[in-house]
């Protein structure tokens, strides 16, 4: 029919692949330690360093010496480009080369990105940029730089110092020991480092019950106590690792895979070995969101740290 034309066809528009799943069963719990990343909080010279120098075949990033004592596969950093470099290596590399990755300190790191970030600005310090803007941009880079080496697949260990804050519970003031960045609001250094790890574990030293004294047995040659010895009232003062939170330090487990605490003992070479052993030996500890205004003094860093 003259004039007629057929109606076009309307094409239905395609709906787009979804990258998300209902589940049809109920999924287990992760419950490998390979799962969750991990910073040790400790004042200098507590033995930071030791604790990722005992970890097997993990590259260690050492942006301030501290791993000179140690052996192992160590890379120092002496600029923030050299961070930028170390992540192109580790996406070439081939998987599987290193078992993770050790951070030593998150703090050196987070300097020499300041140092970056401030000459790129053209200012000496990232308080001369108005309204917070210097502080914001080393934030952002240093976060966005820990994400990318998250992004990589590797199991992550990091160190950074310690230093005191005052906080109020219930109206009541404690001093509390923090990780050593600036601020502590939601969009700050202190809180966005905090957000990349699942556990923190805050290492110091505690007066503990003296281990029991253990003689070979004449008989079998087996280690066995040495009941002639009595060391139920001694006390000796050793490192222990934290990760039930307290009002007098930060610490955390969201693995609920670890105890309140880890007795190390005094050869660094035992220490990774004493966290894989306990691993699974208690309930864990979810940590506390808060936020925490701190004067971001940093502790200054050790050989040891």
């Amino acid at each position: 029919m003259d004039g007629w034309h057929e109606k076009p066809k309307i094409e239905k528009k395609k709906e787009p692949e979804m990258s998300v799943i209902l589940p049809t069963e109920p999924i287990p719990a992760i419950k490998t330690w390979e799962a969750f990343d991990l910073l040790i909080i400790g004042d200098k010279s507590i033995g930071k360093s030791g604790f990722l120098a005992s970890i097997p075949n993990y590259l260690l990033l050492d942006p301030e010496d501290g791993m000179d004592s140690y052996p192992g596969y160590k890379i120092k950093l002496t600029n923030w480009q050299d961070h930028l470099d170390v992540l192109r290596l580790l996406s070439d590399a081939p998987k599987g080369k290193y078992a993770g990755v050790g951070l030593d300190t998150l703090n050196s790191s987070y300097d020499l990105c300041s140092i970056a970030v401030c000459k790129k600005l053209k200012v000496s310090h990232p308080s001369e940029v108005p309204h917070g803007g210097g502080w914001g941009r080393v934030t952002t880079e240093f976060t966005n730089w820990l994400t990318a080496m998250r992004l990589l697949g590797y199991h992550i260990v990091g160190t950074c110092h310690s230093t005191i804050t005052e906080v109020k519970i219930l109206a009541r003031a404690y001093n509390r020991w923090i990780p050593a960045f600036v601020g502590g609001g939601p969009s700050s250094t202190y809180a966005g480092v905090l957000k990349k790890f699942k556990i923190l574990g805050f290492m110091t030293f505690d007066e503990v019950t003296k281990p029991a004294t253990r003689i070979a047995d004449p008989k079998t040659g087996k280690m066995v106590v040495d009941v002639r010895v009595d060391a139920t009232d001694v006390t000796v003062e050793t490192r222990v690792i934290h990760f039930k939170p307290s009002n007098y330090w930060i610490a955390g487990d969201t693995s609920h895979m670890l105890p309140d605490k880890i007795i190390l003992s005094d050869r660094w070479e035992e220490d990774w070995t004493r966290f894989t052993e306990a691993w699974g030996t208690g309930q864990g500890h979810t940590l506390v969101e808060e936020e925490i205004q701190t004067t971001g003094h940093q502790v200054e860093g050790g050989k040891d740290g």
